[in-house]
Formats: structure tokens, sequence, C-alpha cells
């Protein structure tokens, strides 16, 4: 159902319309993609247990200037593209471990997370906390489904850890698939913001320590995630268990 919302303070358009087919799409497509990229994160305790007992040592301006499809697209693409990497990654291998968990996988992750929530304030007014918490709801489904589903595939010695994580990274490519042909951008018919100044961004104090904060917070709140498996592992729980332990927390981290 379309209705019109009252206009927020500081937006401009007049006549905006609610909802609609192509914005309930938008926020299904968003959270197939955030299951996919932020739940799938969730799972990375499993990949910790495994490295370490193997002795392993601006989005927003895009989305703005019409870069929506391109962004996530792209994302979509080096996400599934470094969970393929880790595949072949050999476990006892820092470097390639952190080329493709760590550096690919972040840049794919940010660039499909950013403008997937962005975009639906293209949408969505009086509406919005409702949207947005179906999509984000992705991340905790994900942190349900991936952390069983490794454990169960790498565990077993018909597929093993290649194969197990191949199998996910489908899983993530056939997600996020669906959510980019169900996402659409919808930005406001107004005049188009002048380009970004890196300059600028980079000499606001207030905005330098609120990306320092929220780095930081981001550190202590996964943490726990990352670890509880191998602590699991290290205070003897079965391997079911501590299969558990992992989809546990993911349960929880929304």
């Amino acid at each position: 159902m379309q209705q019109k919302s009252k206009t927020a303070p500081g937006e401009d358009a007049d006549n905006f319309i609610e909802g609609g087919f192509k914005a309930w799409c938008t926020v299904i497509g968003g959270f197939f993609a955030i299951t996919a990229v932020f739940g799938y994160q969730n799972a990375f305790g499993v990949y910790q247990d495994i490295y370490v007992r193997s002795n392993a040592a601006s989005a927003q301006a895009l989305l703005d200037f019409g870069y929506f499809k391109i962004m996530t697209v792209m994302g979509s693409a080096i996400y599934v593209f470094s969970i393929f990497m880790v595949s072949i990654a050999h476990t006892d291998k820092y470097y390639q471990l952190f080329l493709s968990q760590g550096l690919t996988a972040g840049i794919g992750a940010g660039l499909v997370y950013v403008p997937v929530m962005a975009v639906q304030t293209h949408y969505w007014r009086r509406l919005r906390p409702v949207a947005m918490g179906i999509v984000i709801t992705g991340s905790s489904v994900g942190g349900i489904i991936f952390p069983i589903m490794l454990n169960r595939l790498i565990t077993n010695p018909r597929v093993g850890f290649a194969w197990g994580v191949r199998a996910s990274a489908f899983v993530c490519l056939g997600l996020l698939i669906i959510a980019n042909i169900l996402m659409t951008a919808n930005p406001p018919k107004t005049r188009k913001p002048d380009p970004p100044k890196l300059t600028v961004l980079f000499t606001d104090t207030a905005y330098i320590f609120g990306i320092l904060g929220a780095a930081a917070a981001d550190w202590g709140f996964f943490f726990p995630y990352f670890y509880l498996q191998l602590f699991a592992a290290i205070k003897g729980v079965s391997r079911s268990g501590r299969g558990g332990v992992t989809n546990g927390a993911g349960k929880a981290s929304d």
C-alpha cells in the first residue's frame, strides 16, 4: 500500500510516496544482502577455531550520485570472490587469510552494507525504522544458518574445508543475486549534491573521532563471537557443542 507521508525536517520532496511494490522488494532484497554479508560474518568463529588450531598466524556519497547498482553489484562480486579465495587459502598462511578474508571481504562488505541500508530512506519515512529493522535482521538469520552449515560441512570428511567454504560461497552468491535483482534506488528528484571534498573529511575532528570510536566499538563487539568456538574447543566441548556456541552468539548478535 502506498501512502503520502509528512516530509521530515531537512528533506525537500513535497509529494513523497511511501511504500509500494518496489519499496518492499528493496526491503526483502536488503534482508537477503545483509544475511549473506553480515550474517556470514557472525560465522567467523568457525574459521578462527580452524586457523588457530592449524597454527595460523565513502560509499554514501556514491549512492547520492546514483551509483547504487554499481556499488552493490561490484561489492557482491568482490565479497563472493573473497570467500572463494578463502577456500583455496592455506589456513597456516596468515597473509593469504588477511588478503582474502580480511582486506577483500571487508571492501566487498562495505560496498554492499552502506548502500543497502541507505537506499531504504529512498522509499520510507514514517515506516523507515521498521524497514531498516527488517533488513538488519538478516544479520541474525545468517548468524544462525552459516555457523551450522560451515561446522557440519568442514568437519565432514567427504566435504572438508575447501568445499565447505565453497558451498557457503554459493549460498551467498545466490542470496546476493536475488538481492541485486530486487533492490532499486529511488533518489529524490532534487539537485544532486556537490562532489564531496575528501580534504574536509580528513580535517574534521569530530568525524575522525567518530570513525575511530565506531571501529573500536566493532572490535569489542565482535571479538567474543570470533573466539567463542575456539574457547569451547580448548575447554573440551564436543564438535556439536562448539557449533552451538557460535550459533547462539549469532542469534543474539542483533
